[in-house]
Parts: C-alpha cells; sequence; structure tokens
C-alpha cells in the first residue's frame, strides 16, 4: 500500500526542477531552416541554454548572430537582446537595419574585462529580468576577446600566466549559469579557431575552438561554421566589377556543423548562403535540400519530377524556384520537415 506523501512537509530545496515545462518547446533559431535543423530535437537553440558558435577569422559568426537577433525580435515582440562586443568593433560591423534588428529592444556594450561581461549579467541583467524586462538573449562576441583575470594586473604583456584565460571563462561562465537558468535566457558565445598543436593531429588539418575546456563544458550546444571557398560558395554581382574586371563577392555560402551536443544528434550539417547586405538568402534552395534528403516529405518518381501534396514540379530548378517565390508553401515544407524529423528519430 502506498504512503500518502500529500500529507508531507514540502521539500525547501532551492530550484526544483518543473519536469512539466519542454525547453525544446522554446527556442529561438535563425532564418536558415537548415540551420534550424542542425539541432534536432527543438530545430534551435532552447531558452535557458547555451551555444558555443566557432569557427575561422572572417566566415561569418558576428554576420549569424545578428540574424538570430532579427529573428529573436521578429518572434518575440516584447524580447531584448544584449550583446557584449569584446573586440570592439560594433558599429563596423553594424547591419542592424538591413538585418532588421529593432534597436529599440537591443543594448551592446564594447568591453573586454571579465567583471564587465559577467558581473553585469550576474548583476545588472538579473536585476532587470527580476523587474520584468523580457531579455531573450545575450551574445558574447567573442570569449576569445575577454581579458584574463591575471592579466588585467599584469605590468607588462610580457608577464605572461599560465592557464589564466581558462580560470577566467570557468569562473565567469560558472558565475552566470544560474542567471541563464532561471529567466530562460539563452546565451551564445562566438570563439575563433585554433590550430590543432598535437603533431599529428595537425598533419591532418584539424582544428579546434579556440577556448579552454572550461567554456566548452558550460555551453550545450558547440556549433563550427566555416566558408566554402570552392567557386560555387562565392556570391557575386555580375554587373559590378573591381578595377581588374573581375566580378565582386557580395555574400558565401557558410557550412554549419554541430560538432557537439549535451541534448540532440551531433554531427548533423547544414550549408546556407549568406549575402553581406541582405542576411540570410537561398532559403528556397535550403528546403529544397533538407525535403528531398528526408524520407517521407515530397515524392520523386524519376530524378526530374517533385511532388508535394497535389503539386509537382519537372525540374530542380522549377521546385527550388517555387519554394523561392511560395514563402507560404517554403513555411509548410518546412514545418513537415521538422514533424518527419522528429518523428523519425522518436
Amino acid at each position: 500500500m502506498s504512503k500518502d506523501n500529500s500529507k508531507l512537509p514540502p521539500f525547501k530545496l532551492a530550484n526544483i526542477v518543473d519536469f512539466s515545462r519542454n525547453p525544446f518547446n522554446y527556442i529561438i533559431n535563425t532564418h536558415s531552416p537548415s540551420f534550424n535543423w542542425i539541432f534536432g530535437n527543438s530545430h534551435g537553440l532552447p531558452l535557458g541554454y547555451g551555444m558555443l558558435l566557432w569557427g575561422e577569422a572572417k566566415s561569418g559568426k558576428t554576420l549569424i548572430t545578428n540574424d538570430i537577433t532579427a529573428k529573436v525580435h521578429a518572434d518575440y515582440p516584447d524580447a531584448w537582446v544584449i550583446r557584449f562586443d569584446t573586440e570592439w568593433r560594433s558599429n563596423l560591423q553594424d547591419n542592424g537595419n538591413i538585418a532588421n534588428i529593432d534597436k529599440s529592444r537591443y543594448i551592446v556594450s564594447e568591453c573586454n574585462t571579465p567583471s564587465e561581461v559577467f558581473d553585469t549579467i550576474k548583476n545588472e541583467i538579473a536585476a532587470q529580468c527580476q523587474a520584468g524586462r523580457d531579455i531573450k538573449l545575450i551574445i558574447i562576441d567573442s570569449l576569445n576577446g575577454i581579458n584574463g583575470i591575471r592579466e588585467l594586473t599584469a605590468e607588462s604583456v610580457e608577464n605572461q600566466s599560465f592557464g589564466d584565460m581558462a580560470m577566467t571563462l570557468q569562473k565567469g561562465l560558472k558565475s552566470i549559469l544560474p542567471v541563464i537558468r532561471k529567466y530562460n535566457i539563452a546565451l551564445i558565445c562566438t570563439a575563433h579557431s585554433r590550430a590543432e598543436m598535437d603533431q599529428h593531429a595537425a598533419m591532418r588539418n584539424k582544428i579546434k575552438p579556440g577556448v579552454s575546456y572550461a567554456a566548452l563544458h558550460s555551453l550545450e550546444y558547440h556549433v563550427q561554421i566555416s566558408a566554402n571557398k570552392s567557386a560555387a560558395g562565392r556570391i557575386v554581382d555580375d554587373k559590378a566589377k573591381d578595377m581588374m574586371k573581375k566580378d565582386l563577392i557580395t555574400g558565401h555560402k557558410i557550412r554549419a556543423v554541430m560538432t557537439a551536443s549535451s541534448c540532440s544528434p551531433a554531427g548533423r550539417t547544414a550549408e546556407f548562403t549568406l549575402d553581406y547586405e541582405k542576411g540570410i538568402v537561398n532559403i528556397g534552395e535550403e528546403v529544397a535540400f533538407l525535403s528531398t534528403n528526408i524520407p517521407g516529405i515530397v515524392e520523386m518518381p524519376n530524378n526530374r519530377t517533385y511532388i508535394f501534396g497535389d503539386q509537382k514540379w519537372l525540374s530542380w530548378d522549377a521546385y527550388v524556384n517555387a519554394l523561392d517565390i511560395n514563402i507560404e508553401l517554403r513555411d509548410k515544407i518546412t514545418e513537415a520537415v521538422k514533424k518527419t524529423d522528429l518523428v523519425i528519430r522518436l
């Protein structure tokens, strides 16, 4: 016979988990369907959890966070986004108007000391949330730009302190974790890549995030991005030429790989097109690839025919063009991709 637990005194543990809340139902994501797809369970970054967005220099990390900011503002009418620019170049890189960022709900702080970043989140941002401000996303761009604790008091740059950066990030990220979880704020940290120092790994041209293991353990999703440097990966303006009569490059394709994840399948790869002025473009092409590679979305009786519902296209270009033009159709197929993907893995 089971005991009547209703007569027992309630627990007084701090921050008891509410298992009725499914974090995968509350997410932020990008305008890129394939980038969202690599998250698996949620097709986006769950609120309250963190992502490390890492890759080579000039690959598009900041531009991707700009797109996510614009998507947050579009999806959540009252949401605020806070960015810590540790590399001090926000005005140079600002494309907020083009990316549809609502600057009335967007705060950028140029700073690179641990206290200006982590203590601000722990104290000021927590107080703002407590007062009712709806902060959905914090961006730290980048972790590499934050000064180490010991570095701040060093009399000369020649004074090296082994492990300073690792200790700083470990303490900093640990201190803000309760704020992120309690107020369901998504955290995106960017980081540069670095070559593997191990001789055998270096021979394989292996790279890894340029941050400590403490940072890697603190963030649930690790996404590596790289520019597609092939001719097919460059977006050019064929109507404008440089002084050498070459087409002007106006964007490039980006490959994103979920290199590690605590909450979803690792190894998923996406590719999307980033226009330097317009943001993420050619979305129809992404949806076409996703819908034809996941079984059960689009019927393909032969290698030229694509059927979705009662609609038929007799070539790949016709199918992609229809998805580019018809946003309602594109959204319908994207939703079908998500639902089928979740069912397949369940």
